[in-house]
């Protein structure tokens, strides 16, 4: 199973992988999802977890890969 498919499983939601993308179904309820070192997973989670709350990221860290400032920003939106 792809990485992103396990953890939307781990918030909540049914997955279904396809050969060209996902079907995802269910209402999300936060959870700890690992982000496998994957920029695009952390932020993506991380807004998700602005919508539900709740969700913890392991090495959130890494997405100062791409966008080292993706926390102030999201401050500045969230305000």
């Amino acid at each position: 199973m792809h990485n992103c498919a396990v953890e939307l499983e781990n918030v909540g939601l049914s997955v279904e992988e396809l050969r060209d993308g996902l079907t995802i179904r269910g209402t999300p309820r936060g959870g700890f999802v690992d982000s496998h070192m994957d920029h695009r997973m952390v932020m993506a989670f991380y807004v998700l977890g602005l919508r539900i709350g709740d969700v913890k990221i392991k090495d959130a860290s890494c997405y100062d890969v791409s966008f080292p400032n993706f926390l102030e920003v999201m401050d500045e939106i969230t305000e």
